[in-house]
């Protein structure tokens, strides 16, 4: 009796998935992917849809054009994102597949990168750098280099042992993304990761941005204001985040970050930044022609401005090479960064030079 028992658990062990499989007394639900995924078509994608552009840049935040160019190199990079038919299907019953919405997610942000990230997250060539501080001079502000602001983005599923250092007055723990803007909000410099314990001035203290400047590589920047010389590019600080906010608009970073691993956080926070400037690309070319108009430059697309940019003579130098800088050369250009008398002097320059453009008509 006792074999026999043991010989009909063995059977009934056997005849059990190995895989899992559906849970005994748990009822399929036919959740018709294909009816909606047909009504999605004929809303927004199809040759006539049922909304116009303008419905669909308010649903997707970009054009149509710009939202077929990403998902055509996306399924190239990837495919991953083909669709394909599920193995549940028969002859008789053909069914769609469906992947998990964290998976997609993180292959999503993975091929955002792979395929955009070299150009939408780069720093600005000497083409770029000579528009930049042509623009910015032209309205005041000699040798300006962009816009610095941060911006804090609430962490839901943080880490208990991460509670505190992630906590600030708010009583919420968050992490902190520094960015730097230009006058049509690209972003060319993003550093996020921070703990909200840290103020503003201990992340830019701990940010990337001064690299170059205390490493002896960054561009040679001179100008005069108000009478002074100076030889260093500067930031302006604060009260632009309402201008570069369209980034938070995105659904996944305007709620909190559900997120557990704070890598997925910054992946999914550089890809938000990439579409940004795809999007800042992609409609604001017009507003480039119109600065254009008023600076009296020749009216060239983003584009052809960065393939132009490796052809042209750069007309901003570089005085140290990095394998040739010395440790006192070194710290001349870490003080000239802290300086503080110098930011002072500036500050003060810039006041004096901008009241007396306004007071000339400028």
């Amino acid at each position: 009796m006792v074999f026999q028992h043991h010989t009909l658990l063995l059977e009934q062990y056997a005849q059990q998935s190995k895989h899992g499989g559906s849970v005994v007394g748990r009822e399929y639900k036919n959740r018709k992917r294909e009816k909606h995924h047909k009504s999605l078509m004929e809303d927004y994608f199809c040759e006539r849809p049922l909304y116009p552009p303008v419905d669909f840049h308010r649903r997707f935040l970009m054009r149509r054009e710009l939202f077929y160019r990403i998902l055509n190199d996306v399924v190239a990079h990837e495919p991953y994102f083909t669709q394909k038919i599920d193995a549940y299907s028969t002859d008789e019953y053909c069914r769609l597949g469906e992947s998990t919405t964290l998976e997609c997610l993180r292959k999503f942000c993975y091929v955002i990168e792979a395929v955009y990230g070299q150009w939408y997250l780069r720093s600005p060539n000497p083409a770029d750098l000579y528009r930049l501080l042509h623009k910015a001079s032209r309205r005041g502000f000699p040798s300006m280099l962009g816009s610095l602001d941060y911006m804090h983005w609430e962490w839901k599923n943080y880490p208990t042992a991460w509670a505190g250092q992630f906590t600030g007055y708010k009583h919420k723990p968050t992490v902190i993304l520094e960015v730097v803007a230009s006058y049509d909000t690209w972003i060319w410099h993003a550093f996020f990761g921070v703990a909200r314990s840290n103020n503003d001035v201990n992340v830019l203290a701990r940010s990337p941005l001064f690299n170059d400047v205390v490493n002896g590589v960054s561009p040679h920047i001179q100008c005069v204001v108000n009478g002074n010389e100076y030889n260093l590019g500067y930031y302006l600080a604060d009260g632009i985040y309402p201008h570069w906010a369209t980034l938070a608009q995105w659904a996944i970073v305007r709620g909190p970050a559900r997120m557990w691993r704070k890598e997925q956080l910054h992946s999914i926070m550089m890809t938000c930044i990439i579409l940004h400037n795809m999007i800042v690309e992609d409609e604001y070319e017009d507003l480039d022609a119109k600065f254009d108009d008023e600076d009296n430059c020749p009216q060239t697309s983003r584009r052809v401005r960065a393939r132009l940019a490796y052809e042209l003579e750069p007309t901003i130098t570089y005085d140290i090479n990095r394998d040739r800088q010395t440790i006192s050369d070194y710290m001349v250009c870490h003080n000239s960064v802290h300086a503080s008398q110098v930011h002072h002097n500036l500050r003060n320059d810039l006041i004096n030079h901008i009241c007396r453009c306004k007071g000339e008509g400028q």
